[in-house]
């Protein structure tokens, strides 16, 4: 949903700079399977390069704004809609794009849904944690993270979550993004959209996990202008940041190093992007409706 002029901004400019920046995207470019092998109709991608996996074709999803690959189901990704979406999490096959289960999340209101990850708690247990941290009117003096167990199975199914609720030690902030460390009890940063003319990578105090009751998020370091959203590899040694405009990939814990762009496809409202499980490859998908579901190599 675009809430503000920023916002459309933002979209508008992407449009226009991203449509010339797709010469390494090739809708029938072959497609490594959801496990990051090789599916026995296609070859491997080779690096930089992208390919369309699949069409988004469910009609309760025309708003995502976040994805994060499941840890215990191989080629499923967990997703959800923008701000009206209600408390629901769906798991998207990444290779058909089709709607494999609907999770609905008790215990909990969402305001603006903008990011969803996943992490692990103090003994491992894999932790699904959905963001409720938007804000274009920059007005919340609290924003919330809200976790629940990673479901076992693959079904519609109805969960409780632990809800914490984040202050800013800055003031209030507008946020799409947020990064976990995939080990027990990982670190995790927020990152907002903008603060003035650019954004901030704000840390969550060390320990802070699922059943923590609140915390204060403190900033750490200056972010991409509009980040839309982002994630930690597998093997936690870079994550990657999307904005409207593009990507960027760095290298250790945020702030990060040794920043460099990402050539991702030209997608009209870019809001999600997620590591794969094997850590090779992202996935990256847009607002609207009817959304190409695109995997690009690193």
């Amino acid at each position: 949903m675009i809430a503000d002029m920023a916002k459309a901004v933002g979209v508008i400019t992407a449009a226009l700079l991203l449509s010339s920046c797709s010469s390494s995207s090739s809708e029938s470019a072959p497609v490594p399977d959801a496990d990051g092998g090789q599916s026995s109709s296609s070859g491997a991608l080779a690096a930089g390069e992208s390919a369309r996996s699949c069409t988004v074709q469910d009609e309760r999803l025309t708003e995502i704004s976040g994805l994060a690959a499941s840890t215990q189901h191989p080629g499923i990704l967990w997703t959800h809609n923008d701000s009206g979406g209600g408390a629901l999490v769906y798991a998207l096959d990444a290779q058909t794009c089709e709607v494999r289960a609907t999770v609905t999340l008790t215990g909990a209101e969402m305001v603006d849904t903008e990011a969803i990850a996943v992490g692990q708690d103090a003994d491992g247990t894999p932790i699904v944690w959905v963001a409720d941290i938007g804000g274009n009117t920059v007005r919340r003096s609290n924003v919330w993270l809200h976790s629940f167990v990673e479901p076992a199975q693959i079904r519609d199914q109805e969960v409780r979550v632990s809800s914490s609720a984040i202050s800013y030690s800055d003031g209030p902030g507008d946020s799409e993004t947020l990064l976990v460390e995939p080990t027990p009890n990982g670190r995790m940063w927020i990152v907002s959209k903008r603060q003035s003319s650019q954004g901030k990578f704000y840390a969550l105090p060390a320990g802070f996990g699922a059943g923590t009751p609140s915390a204060t998020a403190k900033p750490v370091g200056a972010a991409p202008w509009l980040s839309t959203d982002g994630s930690i590899s597998p093997t936690e040694d870079q994550f990657v940041i999307r904005t409207y405009l593009g990507a960027r990939l760095y290298r250790g814990s945020p702030p990060g190093k040794n920043e460099r762009g990402l050539d991702i496809p030209a997608q009209g409202q870019g809001e999600a992007i997620t590591f794969a499980a094997d850590g090779n490859s992202v996935f990256t998908i847009s607002e609207g409706a009817n959304p190409d579901l695109w995997r690009t190599q690193l």
